[in-house]
């Protein structure tokens, strides 16, 4: 979650393409093409990644070729061909901590779209490959390689693919390591649908079993929130007047993984009051109010935003630099109700960053009740990690008080949780369930493997709340000549394609240069008729509708140059077809 801290509104840029070293079958589709290609290395770029310091290895890219964004471009492609993507995002993190220096303004995004893209093509679509992507900068690796795997897989379905990358894991523990991998398959499908949650969830639930389709919800939702953060959040979504949608308004199946992205969301409603936004979880579904808890939980052992939590109290209930002792007196501010699921949810988090001896330091200081439950947690982790038991038994000897040890021997869920005080508080509070969602709090990881089908999915559409398609469209050169229209009554074409279901009719014209093709959307879901290569459209960019068209909506387009144009549906990228120009 710490990247959330890095959010920024990504600006619009130009990316080049180079022929990758040591891999001349690499080419300009690795990125975004365009008549240029980037700068060549001096040499190997392997000599400056094996340097100690990001100086140092600063230095050193600043003589393989001339700082700019292009040279950047150049050397975290050589990067990622030389050692892989998690090379290639430490070269990115170097260079982005000189960004005057190598002419960057930009969050990391788009650059780590290019590793993603890069390491998908050198070794092609698999899943063990794909888990490689770090989390950096947004998933935009897992952004970037899913992106290549949908615009090169032919004959295959998003679906298929998916399925492909994410069954064919091999690293232990498996489950967990499919899960991840479909949890990046959500952020992927919703840079795909162009941030529509609903067009997204509704795609996960295709997927052929439950532990899939809960890993992609969990990607969406993140994406979800990623977008909102950056600006680029699709309308009838989020709510000024309702802090905790579009969780809230969706069915209750979705909640538990929407909730656990909402955190971002909610302090920025609240100003960053972890407090305030603590109270808003009330109002949630109360079995699912805990993972409402539990996404704000988590920034309370993160370093980042235990700072600017800190830093947003104008009194000193919290204050000082990051430690345990602060964060578990910003637990102790949220509902009472609530307080055993923070105390588990934060060391969660810290055991995801492997900071094993400040999640025990949290343990010590909080209540005795709570402290088997939170070294339980601490052990449950290594467990759902896929530690071996001879190294957790090592751990647990470094880090877990004699007292507490026999927790490390398997994972517990149900003893730890009897706690006099946690009855104490349900009773108090008149608050039922609280032990149980903490078992459930305890034990998630597992929770996303039961064989039970999701009900009927009843997801609002977008498509009534997005903007009409511009009525025109004109380019200054090229062949282009472009149009909207709202109806088809206005239809200008000699060549009509319609969609139909989730393929066009017919799938392949012939029209000579000059001539015209009209696109029609003969269906209840949204269509973005656009040029290949999906999703950047590079093959012919001033071919694109720019956005979505609604039921009997039309977009037309004239072609003036001979050739094979390809095209696909934006949003349903496995929906395509050719117009070839005399």
């Amino acid at each position: 979650m710490t990247q959330v801290l890095l959010i920024a509104l990504l600006l619009p840029v130009t990316l080049l393409a180079h022929a990758g070293e040591d891999h001349p079958d690499i080419q300009l589709d690795i990125v975004r093409k365009v008549p240029v290609t980037l700068p060549s290395l001096s040499a190997s770029i392997q000599s400056c990644l094996t340097l100690s310091t990001p100086i140092e290895r600063n230095n050193c890219f600043a003589l393989l070729c001339t700082p700019s964004y292009d040279c950047v471009q150049a050397l975290i492609i050589h990067a990622t061909l030389k050692e892989g993507p998690v090379i290639g995002i430490r070269t990115l993190d170097d260079l982005l901590m000189e960004s005057p220096r190598f002419g960057l303004n930009t969050d990391g995004h788009e650059l780590g779209h290019i590793i993603g893209r890069t390491h998908a093509k050198v070794h092609s679509i698999n899943g063990n490959a794909f888990i490689e992507c770090p989390v950096d900068y947004l998933y935009a690796c897992q952004h970037g390689y899913f992106e290549q795997a949908l615009g090169t897989a032919e004959e295959k379905t998003p679906k298929d693919i998916a399925e492909e990358i994410c069954e064919g894991i091999t690293t232990e523990p498996r489950w967990r390591s499919r899960f991840y991998c479909y949890h990046g398959v959500g952020h992927g499908i919703m840079m795909a649908m162009k941030n529509d949650p609903f067009a997204s969830i509704r795609f996960c639930d295709t997927l052929s079993h439950e532990q899939a389709a809960q890993g992609c919800w969990q990607g969406v939702f993140m994406e979800n929130i990623n977008a909102v953060q950056s600006g680029l959040e699709r309308e009838g979504v989020f709510f000024d007047d309702d802090p905790l949608a579009p969780c809230s308004r969706i069915p209750l199946t979705y909640q538990w993984q929407c909730y656990e992205s909402q955190a971002a969301n909610l302090m920025k409603v609240h100003s960053n009051d972890i407090t305030a936004a603590a109270k808003e979880c009330l109002k949630a579904n109360p079995s699912v109010l805990p993972s409402c808890i539990l996404s704000l939980a988590q920034f309370v052992t993160n370093p980042g935003w235990q700072t600017v939590i800190v830093n947003a109290r104008s009194d000193d209930a919290f204050v000082g630099p990051f430690s345990m002792n602060t964060a578990v007196k910003i637990c102790q501010s949220f509902p009472l109700s609530t307080l055993p699921v923070c105390y588990m949810a934060a060391i969660g988090n810290a055991m995801n960053y492997n900071q094993f001896q400040n999640a025990t330091d949290f343990c010590s200081m909080i209540e005795e009740d709570y402290r088997r439950a939170c070294y339980q947690k601490i052990s449950n982790e290594w467990h759902y990690h896929g530690r071996p038991q001879p190294e957790i038994g090592s751990l647990c000897e470094q880090f877990i008080p004699k007292e507490f040890q026999d927790t490390c021997a398997a994972i517990d869920e149900s003893e730890q949780i009897v706690h006099a005080k946690a009855k104490a508080i349900e009773a108090a509070t008149q608050k039922p369930g609280v032990l149980s969602k903490l078992v459930a709090i305890i034990s998630w990881p597992l929770r996303f493997f039961s064989n039970t089908p999701p009900p009927p999915l009843e997801l609002p559409s977008l498509g009534p709340s997005m903007p009409p398609p511009a009525s025109s469209h004109s380019a200054g050169s090229g062949p282009s000549a472009a149009s909207a229209q709202t109806s088809s009554r206005a239809l200008i074409g000699t060549v009509l394609i319609r969609l139909t279901g989730q393929s066009f009719d017919p799938t392949k014209v012939t029209i000579s240069a000059g001539e015209t093709v009209t696109w029609i959307n003969e269906t209840e879901e949204l269509f973005w008729p656009a040029s290949d290569v999906h999703p950047t459209h590079e093959l012919l960019p001033v071919f694109d509708a720019k956005r979505p068209l609604q039921r009997s909506q039309t977009f037309s387009f004239t072609f003036t140059e001979p050739g094979d144009w390809t095209f696909h549906d934006h949003l349903s990228p496995w929906a395509t077809g050719v117009v070839h120009v005399k």
